[in-house]
């Protein structure tokens, strides 16, 4: 996700049972809630894609 003009990675680590909210993990930890209609706006928006495999850290 792009954040602060840098892409930040995250991982998806809970859904709400109908999927409207979305609890993402930073690598360092902190935890991050968004809507899941935010997340197609950024989609939409270039600004938050889906990455498969691990992260460039490991």
């Amino acid at each position: 996700m792009l954040q602060d003009g840098q892409w930040q990675r995250l991982h998806l680590t809970w859904a709400s049972p109908r999927g409207s909210l979305l609890l993402f993990t930073h690598e360092d930890g902190r935890t991050e809630s968004i809507a899941r209609r935010l997340c197609l706006e950024r989609m939409a928006a270039a600004q938050m894609r889906i990455v498969n495999g691990p992260s460039a850290a490991a």
